[in-house]
């Protein structure tokens, strides 16, 4: 076996070995949902007539989550539920936090307060080998971006 062939193989030995104790800390997932009708009024201002927030709820693997009201004096030091949040200037729902170093292949199903229902499936795969994670969003099986936008009226 010549030189070349040697250091290549040495190279992917060392990154084996190496790789094997190093430590990976991934970012937790926190699914975030705005609602709003089809006149782009929010439904989460808890200060307006239109406000829903508190007739939802988010199924996720065959648990019902309802909204934990903002100024509650429990303290949840990770997993919070399905919280109320304002970011960036919009209140969304918060569902969070799920460990960020695990795979999903899972439905979130948001209950509307007519009984409708609106689907959020989450695709997450983690490749530990090369530091990768590929995401994938679908609102109603339509693929979409995290904030997840629901229009309801």
């Amino acid at each position: 076996m010549n030189d070349i062939y040697k250091a290549i193989l040495a190279f992917f030995l060392v990154m084996t070995v190496a790789g094997c104790a190093r430590e990976v800390d991934f970012y937790p997932v926190v699914l975030t949902i705005s609602v709003v009708d089809g006149d782009g009024n929010d439904l989460l201002d808890s200060e307006s007539p239109l406000f829903v927030g508190d007739r939802l709820s988010l199924e996720f693997r065959n648990r019902i989550y309802v909204l934990a009201m903002p100024d509650t004096k429990t303290y949840m030091p990770d997993f919070k539920g399905l919280q109320l949040i304002c970011k960036d200037g919009l209140r969304m729902l918060s569902f969070g936090e799920l460990d960020g170093e695990s795979d999903y292949d899972d439905d979130f199903i948001l209950n509307l307060p007519d009984g409708s229902t609106r689907t959020i499936h989450y695709d997450r795969r983690v490749n530990y080998s090369l530091l990768l994670v590929k995401d994938k969003w679908t609102l109603d099986g339509d693929r979409t971006e995290c904030p997840v936008t629901v229009e309801w009226d």
